[in-house]
């Protein structure tokens, strides 16, 4: 009766085991499924480089999914410094996997994207990735928390609109991925531009959980 009871005592863990395990299985499956383009062994795929005069450009680049649907056709960029570019169009026009390409996270396509040399790049998603830890370490993420100075960390945070939060800086507490909210997360993110100050920003729907105030203020103070 002890040995058959377990399994009425452990029903939900073993569902919840089962479905972790599946869940591992498909993304396993599916990574082995993936076909990314080596530069090196493929010359006529997408190929990414650094240049020596500043510039940002796309030079003849064509993007499509991994099932080779056309995304986008031989296009033709080049920006300079200081300058800032908006991409608009209507849903599945390719806006978001140009702008992966551009910060190397897209493997599908083909031509040549060139990056100022060194430069450093930070990318925003419309919903940022928030590590566990303290609000020390989101905001200093890739960074190690302990090496952010305190008084530098509270004014990105006071700029980013989150002064509120300035005294849980080091709160170990909370569970920031359960209690943030999207226009929060994408607060964070823009603390960690303030302290990083990178040469290249690519963001994507990165204010669009913000109201329009707050997004003004932002771009304003980044740009």
């Amino acid at each position: 009766l002890t040995a058959l009871n377990w399994f009425a005592e452990n029903f939900i863990p073993v569902a919840q085991w089962r479905a972790s395990a599946r869940r591992v299985a498909v993304l396993d499956t599916a990574f082995a499924a993936l076909d990314f383009q080596d530069s090196d062994s493929a010359p006529d795929g997408l190929v990414i480089k650094e240049n020596r005069n500043g510039l940002v450009v796309l030079d003849d680049v064509s993007l499509h999914h991994h099932d080779g649907k056309i995304v986008m056709e031989r296009a033709d960029v080049q920006l300079r410094p200081g300058e800032r570019v908006l991409l608009a169009g209507e849903s599945g026009t390719g806006k978001s996997t140009m702008i992966r390409a551009v910060a190397g996270l897209w493997p599908w396509g083909r031509g040549v994207i060139e990056l100022p040399e060194g430069a450093r790049t930070s990318f925003l998603p419309q919903r940022p990735y928030v590590p566990s830890g303290t609000l020390r370490d989101a905001i200093a993420y890739p960074l190690e928390g302990e090496a952010l100075d305190t008084e530098h960390a509270k004014t990105a945070l006071r700029d980013a609109g989150l002064g509120y939060m300035v005294d849980k800086l080091d709160d170990e507490e909370i569970n920031l991925e359960q209690t943030l909210s999207g226009g929060e997360r994408q607060r964070v993110a823009f603390a960690r531009l303030f302290l990083q100050k990178p040469d290249i920003i690519i963001m994507d729907e990165a204010t669009a959980a913000l109201d329009v105030d707050s997004e003004t203020r932002l771009l304003k103070l980044l740009f």
